[in-house]
């Protein structure tokens, strides 16, 4: 699973110099929340399928509100 660009995006959060396992986050900032979208591998979706479980990694002492969806924030969509 990869974070992606999307047209929506209005801000990039820059990778930290050194932390190798961490990329550029573009995301969608109102003010209130930042919203990313994250791209999955076939091997990603095979694992959902199969686990129906995600994980999320946190690094730091707290843990902030997350959220988690499989629908656009951005796009109306005809499916339930």
């Amino acid at each position: 699973m990869k974070p992606i660009g999307f047209g929506a995006s209005n801000k990039v959060f820059i990778a930290p110099n050194g932390m190798n396992d961490c990329t550029s986050l573009h995301v969608h900032f109102d003010g209130e929340e930042s919203i990313s979208c994250w791209k999955l591998s076939l091997i990603d979706i095979i694992r959902v399928l199969i686990h129906r479980k995600v994980w999320l990694y946190v690094r730091g002492v707290g843990h902030p509100p997350v959220g988690f969806s499989t629908k656009s924030p951005f796009v109306k969509e005809r499916l339930p």
